[in-house]
């Protein structure tokens, strides 16, 4: 049984260790300085971590692996064995066989937006990592097994999966989605595969979504992404749903057509060239109508598959970690090379070659450069905070009156009093991980920075509501920080006026 799991064991060997090199080395830069993002705030330790009102009911357990610590180090080397186990799977369901694509493959999707957007949140990042590990495993254990034993295992990794987080289940139908095209562009091969994928998968979201009837009977849904509206599904929302999601695929991978930085650019080169690709195969291969409808009709469900959750929860929004899947785009550039360079020889497919492993490189080189510049932004932003906040933080010392003990107040956002920075907005493609500045954009937030960063110790104010209808007046009267007179300290709390 274990030679079965294992086919190619050189193969596996040869990309893991690329894998484990190359997402390590493009990620060295954050996996090594302790640079945090907004939701770092809520605490240094999440002790009674449960994340069940979003619906991620499995999420705390993946985490608990190796603690619910902010630990950018130990969670981000976690994550990049994760994502190395992913690819060795993913290089496998693909049979890609040649090694300069299998690295190609690697780089594409461990560089990709999405993975550097997940491990800035570090206490999280390997359990959502480990989630796709689980995603991908299920569907390569349906590909190696048959019988009902296989969809029922993998039915339960869907099941874990999508309550780590709901966004998987577009990653799995994606990903079936591009291994269907993979295979009607060799050969005629039996559909079982898909119809045992769409099994497990529909069982194992059936299983989610029982469990999610239950916890909703008798507990309060987040508002959060739409999850409260998850299932109100009807014909207006549907029609919604597929504008929505051609909307946001133009506007991530092509800017509206605006082509404002070379990611839109080598975008528009690259779907021109899988076309040439795509065309070049079909032609040699000489197949009837119905392999021309397979291929066309599974690259139009592409970007609705990408942004199924549009369907799923009509008012969700989508975050940058919930597009992983659209690295697949880019993963049937890989799919073809390869197939032309086993299948056929000729000197148009090998110019063909060249010139698609050139870009690929290109798009794949400019991923990086887009991951770090995602990185400096945020290091940036974590600079400036730390600025701003010991300010503060010596004002309020200075006063006169102020003592450890008083609760703080905050009025609007501390993030406001940053300089600007949209400068790296221009490079980078839209939904960007750690492009906001707002670190502490709320009093729970700035409270939990300056104890756990500056070393104050005074306590979150309660009440908060009828402490700004309380002192309404005198709040109006205040300037905004950095003046002098932004800061007032009354014998219960201590109040700080920010730009609103």
């Amino acid at each position: 049984m274990i030679k079965d799991i294992f086919m190619d064991k050189d193969r596996m060997k040869f990309t893991f260790k690329f894998s484990f090199i190359i997402t390590f080395i493009v990620h060295l830069y954050f996996i090594v300085n302790s640079i945090k993002n907004t939701d770092s705030m809520w605490g240094a330790y999440y002790s009674n971590f449960d994340s069940s009102t979003v619906g991620r009911f499995t999420l705390a357990y993946l985490s608990g692996i190796s603690s619910y610590f902010d630990l950018q180090y130990l969670n981000g080397l976690l994550s990049v064995l994760y994502i190395s186990l992913t690819l060795v799977l993913l290089i496998e369901l693909f049979d890609v066989k040649n090694k300069k694509l299998i690295v190609i493959f690697i780089l594409l999707y461990s560089a990709f937006p999405s993975v550097s957007g997940t491990l800035t949140y570090s206490f999280l990042a390997d359990a959502y990592f480990l989630s796709t590990l689980l995603i991908v495993l299920s569907v390569y254990l349906i590909k190696t097994f048959n019988g009902w034993l296989a969809i029922i295992i993998a039915s339960l990794l869907i099941y874990v999966s999508l309550g780590t987080y709901q966004s998987n289940l577009a990653y799995v139908i994606t990903l079936l989605v591009v291994l269907f095209i993979r295979d009607s562009l060799l050969v005629y091969k039996s559909i079982k595969l898909y119809i045992r994928g769409l099994l497990a998968t529909i069982f194992g979201l059936i299983l989610y979504v029982f469990h999610f009837k239950i916890f909703e009977r008798t507990n309060n849904l987040t508002t959060y992404q739409g999850v409260n509206e998850a299932g109100n599904i009807n014909l207006s929302t549907i029609i919604v749903a597929f504008k929505k999601a051609i909307e946001t695929f133009v506007h991530y991978f092509f800017s509206l057509f605006e082509f404002v930085n070379l990611f839109e650019k080598l975008n528009f080169l690259f779907v021109f060239i899988i076309i040439i690709g795509l065309i070049l195969i079909l032609f040699k291969k000489n197949g009837g109508i119905f392999d021309y409808l397979k291929v066309i009709a599974s690259l139009v469900i592409i970007p609705f598959s990408i942004f199924l959750i549009y369907f799923i929860s009509p008012n969700v929004w989508y975050h940058n970690l919930m597009i992983h899947q659209m690295v697949f785009i880019y993963i049937l550039g890989v799919i073809i090379s390869d197939i032309l360079l086993v299948k056929y020889e000729g000197r148009v497919y090998k110019i063909y070659n060249g010139f698609n492993f050139i870009v690929l490189c290109l798009i794949g080189f400019n991923l990086i450069v887009i991951t770090n510049i995602y990185y400096d932004k945020l290091d940036t932003v974590n600079n400036q905070t730390y600025s701003l906040m010991t300010q503060v933080a010596y004002d309020i010392r200075n006063d006169d009156a102020y003592r450890e003990d008083t609760p703080i107040l905050l009025v609007g956002f501390p993030s406001r009093s940053l300089p600007p920075s949209n400068i790296y907005d221009e490079k980078t493609p839209p939904m960007s991980p750690g492009t906001n500045v707002d670190i502490v954009d709320q009093t729970t937030k700035f409270v939990n920075y300056i104890n756990r960063f500056i070393g104050m110790k005074n306590p979150l104010a309660i009440n908060e509501t009828d402490l700004l209808d309380y002192y309404a007046n005198e709040i109006n009267n205040m300037a905004e920080w950095p003046n002098k007179d932004s800061i007032k300290i009354k014998e219960d709390v201590i109040i700080i006026k920010f730009p609103q």
